[in-house]
């Protein structure tokens, strides 16, 4: 299964939301899966547990330097890797 992909399990109605807070939370916080309530049967909002979203977060972080380092090889922006180790030694423990 996709991990971001939303199941019909995953939504509610906003109403459902203010009734039983807690026990959206409580399943939100256990299965890290993000909730959608509705609003007259429209998807309105995502909600999803805090640690859940920083995970997400740091995900995209890597994939944004992945692709900006696919883009600088394509652009032949590409530097030996000893010379570059050997370079930030240099500069951190000057001579």
């Amino acid at each position: 299964m996709l991990r971001g992909m939303i199941l019909p399990t995953d939504i509610h109605t906003l109403d459902s939301f203010r009734r039983k807070s807690k026990e959206h939370v409580d399943r939100l916080q256990s299965y890290g899966r993000p909730e959608v309530p509705t609003v007259n049967g429209k998807a309105a909002v995502v909600v999803q547990d805090a640690a859940a979203y920083q995970q997400q977060i740091e995900r995209i972080e890597v994939l944004e330097a992945l692709a900006e380092s696919i883009a600088q090889v394509k652009a032949g922006e590409v530097h030996d890797a000893r010379k570059a180790v050997n370079k930030l030694i240099a500069e951190i423990m000057p001579r």
